[in-house]
């Protein structure tokens, strides 16, 4: 299993800052503690999307890849509800997984370092669009640690399904705890499955 690079979590808690705390997403049973999130979703038209990264990089640089793009600490998405749903890495001593906040509307924003890319076209087509189904994907990341999911999906009345999970660019993506790719094809999201996981990213179907 591959291991967080040396300061990444402390790195991104900078950028972050204190406000955004992020602790793994839990696989529960029958997806318990990820239905409330999803929900608040669903039904939801997607209004903006932004990409957090470091203070000293910026976005693309060489994140971009085609139909899969690489985003160093975390992906936020914007509902006409006014909803903000943070999801980013995150890491508990050996346990790893997705991280997620969900933000009131008027939330003040803690955000440094962003770029909003819902304007690229690999999002422009879903902007606008209403969220029908939302998919994860679990994984164990090592012996006897708790179930956590590492990817999302999320359908839209219409167009391709983007997939945001663990990972970096290569070759369809490969796994890394402390970073993210989104993955909009959805071949390449069907078979990108790291050791720790039976499930590709593309995942299951949790809520509809």
């Amino acid at each position: 299993m591959r291991t967080a690079r040396p300061g990444r979590k402390n790195w991104r808690e900078s950028i972050i800052g204190a406000m955004l705390r992020f602790e793994p997403w839990l696989s529960r049973a029958d997806h318990a503690d990820a239905r409330p999130v999803l929900r608040a979703l669903l039904g939801a038209s997607l209004t903006g999307v932004r990409y957090l990264h470091a203070e000293d990089d910026f976005w693309p640089n060489g994140h971009r890849h085609d139909d899969i793009h690489e985003v160093d600490m975390g992906v936020e998405l914007t509902t006409a509800a006014g909803t903000r749903l943070v999801v980013s890495w995150a890491m508990d001593g050996i346990v790893q997984g997705l991280g997620r906040r969900m933000l009131p509307q008027g939330h003040e924003d803690p955000v440094r370092d962003s770029v909003e890319v819902g304007g690229m076209e690999q999002w422009r087509p879903r902007l606008g669009r209403t969220v029908l189904r939302a998919g994860l994907a679990s994984h164990v990341a090592e012996d006897d640690c708790a179930p956590t999911y590492w990817s999302l999906r999320l359908e839209f009345d219409g167009g391709r399904s983007p997939v945001i999970a663990l990972g970096e660019a290569d070759e369809g993506g490969h796994h890394q705890p402390d970073a993210l790719v989104v993955l909009f094809d959805e071949d390449t999201a069907r078979g990108y499955v790291p050791v720790s996981s039976s499930t590709p990213a593309w995942g299951e179907l949790v809520i509809a």
